[in-house]
């Protein structure tokens, strides 16, 4: 019997040893990407929440203009105001507020500063890796602040 004839007599599959190496690579890779994964998506709604403030000061900057004014500076009773205004609906609003993705963020208004998003406690060290104009619609300094 030649080499030839005989590679393919013993060709069995694959030995459990090379499986198990090969499903050990496969869980290391996956525990060196999965952070990262998990930072992006945490970013990208951390950024959605921050355009939701965006979106709900406009909102109140075209209700004022137009001569309206807010019950008071309670959050969820601006929200219920414009609902009643036409500007949000009950797709827009969860327990009163605006929808949020992130955690236990929330959203606050005053005269003053607006329509600010604090950030939770969990997400502060994201947050605080945002540039400077993202992070002004937020309660999050920067060190560098």
């Amino acid at each position: 019997m030649n080499l030839k004839e005989n590679l393919i007599d013993n060709n069995q599959g694959f030995t459990l040893l090379e499986l198990m190496v090969v499903v050990v690579i496969i869980g290391i890779v996956g525990t060196m990407v999965s952070p990262q994964l998990i930072n992006v998506a945490n970013e990208t709604s951390l950024k959605s929440d921050i355009q939701a403030a965006q979106s709900l000061q406009n909102m109140i900057d075209m209700h004022l203009a137009n001569g309206n004014t807010f019950k008071n500076d309670d959050i969820a009773t601006i929200c219920a105001d414009l609902k009643e205004a036409g500007y949000l609906s009950d797709k827009d609003l969860e327990e009163g507020t605006l929808k949020l993705r992130l955690g236990d963020n929330k959203l606050t208004y005053s005269p003053e500063t607006g329509v600010q998003l604090q950030v939770d406690s969990n997400y502060t060290k994201l947050a605080e890796n945002l540039d400077s104009i993202l992070r002004g619609w937020t309660n999050v300094k920067s060190s560098s602040d």
